[in-house]
């Protein structure tokens, strides 16, 4: 298998573990030193940097603890070698609050030793600070499935 296959294909198991709910075979795909990190504000409380499984076994539980997902998934892969781009989107509602957010999304993978050594997500943001304050602001346009 080519290394472009390797890296396309550890990024859909990733996604397809957290689709069955499975943070144990979701982190088994990731490097034991990985990097991890959402870029974006101070509000969103799971926004950060974690180094590490144990880190990113936090970010799962923060990030479950905070939202249930209703949607969530890639549209769209671009691969090149080990790096890997996933563009996708997410649906779902807040528990603090109970407000629903529907946002895109891309992701960033980098994958070396047949695991994923980097990943980095940009999101927009908006959506996601409305629902979690509880502030009714027009939402950002429906995602088509």
């Amino acid at each position: 298998m080519t290394e472009h296959n390797e890296s396309l294909v550890l990024v859909k198991d990733l996604y397809a573990a957290f689709a069955r709910g499975n943070a144990e075979a979701a982190l088994a795909l990731l490097h034991e030193a990985v990097t991890w990190e959402i870029i974006g504000p101070e509000e969103i409380p799971y926004f950060g940097r974690y180094c590490g499984r144990v880190e990113v076994r936090q970010f799962f539980s923060m990030l479950l603890a905070t939202q249930e997902f209703e949607h969530f998934g890639p549209e769209e892969f671009i691969v090149d070698g080990c790096k890997v781009v996933a563009l996708g989107s997410e649906r779902g509602i807040t528990r603090a609050t109970g407000h629903h957010f529907e946002t895109r999304w891309a992701h960033y993978f980098e994958c070396r030793e047949q695991s994923i050594v980097a990943f980095r997500e940009y999101i927009d943001c908006a959506p996601l600070i409305r629902a979690l304050t509880g502030d009714n602001a027009p939402a950002s346009p429906k995602i088509s499935e």
